[in-house]
């Protein structure tokens, strides 16, 4: 079995509970320089905290105590993907394809809800903030305005890719996303064909007609 990184041993050691510099580098069997350089990274990052105080009762010059950060617990999991995948597959099995969408798609309306993209603003505007809120959890999306009167996203980096090769349903999440959280019609016109393209489309012109 391979080595695992000094990061993620680190990790699975301060996860354990409150712990030194000097116990990390005993435990691993590494410089405390080599732990320090590391700590600094999860530090920078928000995984990991020092409490501020020193504990003592040992030999030489106590160290810092470092703990987990409450609700990150889950930062560097690799779970979600399987189990997307797998609940996908009890709802195909359970559900009729229409019933899946409308699930996917009230899913989505509510990450643009709880993401607090409901509001006044110009759609333009909570689009820009509803692509940064996606660009967050992992995905690599610009908007493009057509000469034909639509607003496009365009994401070349799918943060669902593996659900969405097994079911393109998970689209219709990702679209009904972005229509709670402008106001617009986007519908999902995504290329599933070697890398997959998401792009979702609205129309300015159809939006303008209606005001």
């Amino acid at each position: 079995m391979p080595r695992q990184p000094t990061r993620q041993r680190i990790l699975d050691l301060v996860s354990r509970g409150p712990i030194t510099v000097p116990e990390l580098s005993a435990k691993l069997g590494i410089a405390r320089n080599a732990v320090v350089v590391q700590l600094q990274k999860l530090l920078a990052e928000g995984l990991v905290h020092s409490k501020g105080h020193q504990r003592t009762g040992s030999a030489g010059k106590p160290g810092y105590v470092y703990e987990l950060v409450p609700g990150t617990e889950d930062a560097l999991s690799e779970a979600y993907r399987p189990l997307v995948g797998q609940l996908l597959a009890v709802l195909r099995e359970r559900l009729q394809p229409d019933e899946i969408a409308n699930i996917l798609e009230e899913t989505g309306e509510r990450l643009a809800h709880d993401a607090g993209l409901i509001s006044n603003e110009a759609p333009q505007e909570r689009l820009a903030k509803a692509v940064a809120v996606v660009n967050s959890l992992g995905a690599c999306a610009e908007i493009v305005e057509s000469a034909a009167g639509r607003l496009i996203v365009e994401n070349r980096r799918c943060p669902f890719a593996h659900a969405v090769r097994r079911d393109a349903c998970v689209c219709h999440a990702a679209a009904a996303f972005f229509r709670a959280a402008t106001g617009l019609p986007f519908e999902q016109k995504c290329g599933r064909d070697g890398v997959l393209t998401c792009r979702y489309v609205a129309s300015l012109l159809n939006q303008t007609s209606n005001t």
